[in-house]
């Protein structure tokens, strides 16, 4: 998948090897392919995966177990490795990375459904300045409706933008090597 490529090239990690990547996924997750392409990578190194989402949007059990055993099968202990928190504000002091989605209106088969939990978690400067580490970056898929307000675009941890550059570059790298353009890479 380009998108998950594109994902850990725009949030490589650069601190210390024995300290884990510690990684919030925030909004749709029992829905969002985005989350459960990236977990499932995550698994392969050494990161802890918070996940804050509503209730009725919380990944499956079973989904965490298959993460669980992909930690396992790459030398990892999954042991305290998945959290489920309700509480963005403490989920943001433990995180280095930050990955937003968007509550998806297509997903709800009644209106009030969605209305109930679109806003639940919404992703301001004011709460990243005051809660998130200086190091955090915050990442989104894209589009976006309402889940970072747009005075974010202008926080230092902002990175969804690069992100969406990144996606761009890895994109046309592909193509290039399917159209059996390697030489143009150089």
């Amino acid at each position: 998948h380009t998108r998950e490529k594109n994902h850990i090239l725009t949030h490589t990690h650069k601190g210390d090897a024995l300290t884990p990547l510690r990684v919030t996924f925030v909004g749709d997750l029992k829905n969002g392919r985005t989350v459960h392409s990236l977990a499932k990578v995550l698994a392969r190194y050494n990161t802890v995966l918070q996940y804050v989402s509503p209730k009725i949007l919380e990944l499956t059990r079973e989904f965490q177990d298959e993460v669980a055993a992909i930690y396992k099968a790459n030398g990892f202990d999954p042991s305290g490795r998945q959290t489920i928190v309700s509480d963005l504000k403490h989920a943001l002091t433990k995180s280095d990375v930050v990955y937003m989605t968007r509550v998806q209106r297509e997903r709800f088969e009644k209106q009030e459904d969605y209305e109930a939990v679109k806003d639940e978690y919404i992703l301001t400067s004011s709460l990243l300045d005051t809660y998130a580490p200086p190091h955090c970056k915050v990442l989104h898929p894209l589009p976006r409706v309402n889940e970072i307000t747009v005075c974010v675009d202008s926080n230092p941890r902002q990175a969804y933008m690069q992100q969406a550059q990144n996606g761009l570059y890895v994109r046309m790298a592909l193509l290039l090597l399917c159209c059996g353009r390697s030489d143009a890479l150089i």
